[in-house]
C-alpha cells in the first residue's frame, strides 16, 4: 500500500519542466606564477560557457591534511564574462577538491546566470610536487536558484 501511495505522490515532488536545467561544464586548469601573480588559469569546455577561466585564491586555512580555500573566479566565453566566488576543501592525501559558490556578476548576454549556484569538483596533480599544479576535466555545474 505504501508503494501505491508513493507512486501517486511522486509527480508532486518532481522538478518543474519549465525550470532551467543545470549547465554542466568541464575545465582544465593549472596553478602557477604566471608572471602577474599566482592563480589558476585554463579552459572551460563542453558547454555554453566554453572559453577561458581564471581563479584567484584568497587566504586559506590549513587544518590537518586539508586546505579550506576561498576563491574568486572569472569565465570569459567569447565577448561575455561571468564572475563569482566560491569556497571549498582540498585534500593533501587524495588531491580531491570540492567547492560551492555563486555567480555574482555577468555581462548582458549571460546576466541570467547571476545568482546561479556553482559546484566544482575534481582531482589535482600531487602537491607538494612540481609546478604547475594541474586539474583536468574539473566538473563545474551551474544551477538556477
Amino acid at each position: 500500500m505504501c508503494a501505491f501511495v508513493f507512486l501517486f505522490a511522486a509527480p508532486n515532488v518532481l522538478a518543474d519542466p519549465s525550470e532551467p536545467k543545470p549547465i554542466r561544464c568541464l575545465a582544465d586548469a593549472a596553478f602557477n606564477d604566471w608572471g602577474d601573480g599566482w592563480y589558476w588559469k585554463g579552459d572551460v569546455h563542453g558547454c555554453i560557457l566554453a572559453g577561458s577561466i581564471r581563479i584567484t585564491e584568497l587566504p586559506a586555512v590549513f587544518p590537518g591534511t586539508t586546505e579550506h580555500f576561498f576563491e574568486e573566479f572569472e569565465i570569459t566565453a567569447g565577448t561575455e564574462v561571468i564572475s563569482g566566488t566560491d569556497a571549498g576543501v582540498w585534500s593533501f592525501v587524495t588531491y580531491k577538491f570540492r567547492a560551492n559558490g555563486w555567480v555574482r556578476e555577468a555581462t548582458p548576454g549571460l546576466h541570467y546566470l547571476v545568482g546561479y549556484k556553482v559546484h566544482m569538483s575534481g582531482v589535482t596533480s600531487p602537491w607538494p610536487g612540481e609546478l604547475p599544479i594541474t586539474t583536468d576535466d574539473m566538473e563545474m555545474r551551474f544551477v538556477a536558484p
